[in-house]
């Protein structure tokens, strides 16, 4: 974060947190993440409820289709139209990975069909149609004048800043150790 991305990559931040310390972590990213105008893109283990509902936008994948691509709050709606109802008073990130994870499957017939119908679900959904316009769309538009090269999208960064919150966090990790 020290050197102001734009772009965050975030791979399963809240592993091994029980649900209230998810729920914090979380937060605190989606508040680092508004405040500086960053993309988060993270892949998360386990929601609760109440941190799956922080998240913007989700894509479900499953055998390398999409199952599901859109914001969070259209999650339920989606599968009750496709069919394919989230119960009451489930979490609905539970049931949607239980439902398109296929690697503990003891029907394979039966959990290929349902997959299939899923993939094509989406491929149907007024959703999946906006998504494809959006894309072709954004990827028509001509590059923008106004976009700054890297060094320049960085100028608010200190150069000299950088390596020494790095020493620093090293002082620390070693007095740790």
């Amino acid at each position: 974060l020290i050197t102001s991305p734009k772009l965050l990559f975030l791979d399963e931040p809240t592993s091994g947190l029980d649900s209230a310390a998810s729920f914090e972590v979380i937060s605190f990213v989606k508040d680092i993440a508004k405040k500086h105008n960053l993309i988060v893109i993270a892949s998360i283990h386990q929601p609760s409820t109440s941190t799956f509902a922080m998240f913007d936008k989700l894509l479900l994948l499953s055998q390398g289709g999409t199952a599901y691509s859109g914001p969070v709050s259209e999650v339920q709606p989606y599968f009750d139209s496709s069919g394919f109802p989230i119960p009451l008073y489930m979490n609905p990130a539970e049931f949607i990975i239980d439902f398109v994870n296929t690697d503990f499957a003891r029907d394979r017939k039966e959990i290929d069909q349902q997959l299939n119908m899923v993939h094509s679900s989406w491929h149907k959904s007024a959703l999946a149609t906006a998504t494809v316009s959006e894309l072709q769309e954004e990827m028509s538009r001509p590059p923008s004048e106004n976009t700054a090269e890297p060094e320049q999208q960085n100028s608010t960064v200190d150069k000299l800043k950088i390596p020494i919150v790095l020493i620093h966090r090293s002082f620390i990790k070693s007095y740790r150790d």
